[in-house]
This record gives structure tokens, C-alpha cells and sequence, in this order.
């Protein structure tokens, strides 16, 4: 707890290991796991934060193969490496909270992509990581 720094009860259900991304809305948990030294073997990559169980909407369950999140509103912004392509060398996607569903923005990047964080500054969502134009 941010009061008093005592442990709290939450516990994601499922497996995962090394995660790195963890976003918090709402009572939502966002966990992605999108390296190739982690492992998110749930059915979602959004958990309730009272009780740990995974929330399924349409697009929760590409949240966890997410490096990088920023939240600005209901919006998550998602991004990834190679490992984790969101389908379509896509390593860049955003999904309504509220929804589940994605929403329309979806940034060609390149061939070699890994987004390691993310902020969102009015309506500019700036990108940090590697970016290879292709082959």
C-alpha cells in the first residue's frame, strides 16, 4: 500500500514469470510479459486488483505480450519487440479499458521493433526503444 508500505493481498491468477510492464486503472492490473526471458501463461494480461482474476474482454489477452504501456484516459497504449508482435508486425497498439476493443491506431514501425516505454503528452504518444526500418 502506498500509505504504509505493508503487502497487500493481490495475486494475478496465473503463471508469471519475470513480467515487464505493469500498469495500474481503475481496479484493472495490467501485467505484459513481451521478452523472451518472461513468461505470461494467462488468459489475459488484465487482472481485477482486489481479487487477482484475469478480466476477459476481446483485447486483454494481447496486454500481456506487452514490453511498454502508457494510459492516458481509457486508453492503453501498448507496445512490444519481436517477440511479442501484436499480429502483422504490428509492435504498436492501443485498446480501450473500458471496451476491450481496439482502437484505431496502429503505427506502421518498421521490420525490427522493440518499444521499451512509453509516455502520452496530449495528444502525442512518444516511444522509446529500437526501430529497424527492415531489410
Amino acid at each position: 500500500r502506498a500509505a504504509d508500505g505493508r503487502w497487500t493481498s493481490f495475486v494475478p491468477r496465473g503463471r508469471i514469470a519475470n513480467s515487464v510492464m505493469l500498469a495500474v486503472w481503475g481496479r484493472y492490473v495490467l501485467i505484459g510479459c513481451a521478452s523472451r526471458w518472461s513468461t505470461c501463461d494467462t488468459t489475459s494480461g488484465v487482472f481485477n486488483g482486489r481479487t487477482g482474476e484475469p478480466v476477459h474482454k476481446f483485447a486483454f489477452d494481447e496486454v500481456r505480450g506487452a514490453g511498454a504501456v502508457a494510459l492516458s484516459g481509457s486508453t492503453a497504449y501498448l507496445g512490444t519487440g519481436p517477440e511479442g508482435d501484436f499480429g502483422n508486425q504490428n509492435f504498436l497498439i492501443a485498446i480501450d479499458l473500458r471496451t476491450g476493443k481496439f482502437k484505431p491506431w496502429f503505427p506502421r514501425t518498421g521490420y525490427y521493433v522493440t518499444a521499451a516505454s512509453m509516455a502520452v503528452s496530449g495528444d502525442r504518444v512518444f516511444v522509446a526503444g529500437a526501430f529497424c526500418p527492415g531489410p
